[in-house]
């Protein structure tokens, strides 16, 4: 891409922020998650987003990020750049939260699960935030045929 991923990234959040909407991002749990904290953690603190809430809705994403945290032999991130990202991170871990936050007319950022759109809790988000315009799908991985993922990216 002609935009460095991350800097496209900034842009979409900034702008969606400016327009008082939520950026939604399906992803998977395992790896991607993680990557997008980290990510969004190093745009906050250089200044390049604003300072909104950032949740991760997804039970799985939750538990893959303790046990990413928990054995920092397994990657080549150092504890303080996994502690900021989880310091940036409001884990959501009831249903009740996550209906909550689909409700809240804040600007924020919410990643979810599943990465393709096919279940989970990002379901209820979309349903509550596309027909808005104000709101943005960031779409981070591969969207299979057939799956509401790929049909979102197809338009």
């Amino acid at each position: 891409p002609a935009e460095p991923a991350a800097e496209k990234l900034a842009r979409i959040v900034r702008e969606t922020h400016g327009r008082g909407g939520h950026v939604i991002i399906p992803s998977f749990a395992i790896g991607r998650v993680q990557e997008l904290l980290y990510i969004l953690s190093n745009l906050r603190r250089a200044g390049k987003i604003p300072a909104m809430p950032i949740y991760l809705d997804s039970p799985m994403g939750a538990k893959a990020t303790d046990i990413f945290t928990a054995h920092p032999d397994w990657h080549r991130l150092g504890r303080e750049e996994v502690d900021g990202f989880c310091r940036d991170t409001e884990v959501v871990e009831t249903r009740p939260e996550s209906v909550k936050i689909m409700r809240s007319e804040a600007p924020a950022i919410v990643i979810a699960g599943s990465g393709m759109v096919t279940g989970g809790r990002v379901l209820h988000h979309l349903a509550a935030r596309l027909p808005d315009e104000k709101n943005c799908v960031v779409l981070v991985g591969y969207q299979a045929a057939g799956t509401r993922g790929r049909l979102l990216r197809e338009g």
